[in-house]
């Protein structure tokens, strides 16, 4: 009865151990949502208050400054327009020394082709030389064994 006793306790101990360490699970989840959540609405209320305040300088610093809405446009059109003739003059500039890069490596090698070639040609007639040379001196050296071995 005593052994039957101990091991209730046991079961229970086991039981309530394993229950309170899946409530410590269950609450630093539950934790970890609902920060990400609050962070959430943080940033979504931040952006929204963010919007406004640009949107109350803008009107405040036209109101400074005495112009209207179609001249504030049209200021922020020559700045979009000066930052677009920077860019498109750099990549211009960029595109053309990428294409002087091209034209200089496809003449360097348009030169190196050209002297291969004439070198292939010089050993060509070389080697043609070489071998008419030979081939008479053969024939000599022939023609004269030949007469010697005859004679």
């Amino acid at each position: 009865m005593d052994q039957f006793d101990v091991d209730q306790a046991n079961s229970i101990q086991k039981y309530n151990a394993k229950m309170n360490d899946e409530r410590d699970k269950f609450n630093a989840n539950m934790s970890v949502q609902i920060d990400q959540s609050n962070a959430l609405w943080r940033r979504t209320i931040n952006t929204a208050n963010t919007a406004e305040t640009n949107a109350a300088n803008k009107v405040n610093s036209a109101a400074i400054l005495g112009i209207s809405n179609a001249s504030l446009n049209a200021l922020w059109q020559q700045y979009r327009d000066e930052a677009s003739f920077a860019f498109t003059a750099t990549e211009n500039d960029l595109a053309r020394d990428q294409q002087l890069a091209l034209t200089v490596l496809s003449n360097q090698f348009a030169e190196e082709m050209f002297e291969a070639q004439i070198d292939a040609e010089e050993e060509k007639e070389l080697s043609i030389f070489l071998g008419s040379l030979l081939s008479d001196t053969f024939r000599s050296v022939s023609g004269a064994v030949a007469k010697t071995l005859i004679s």
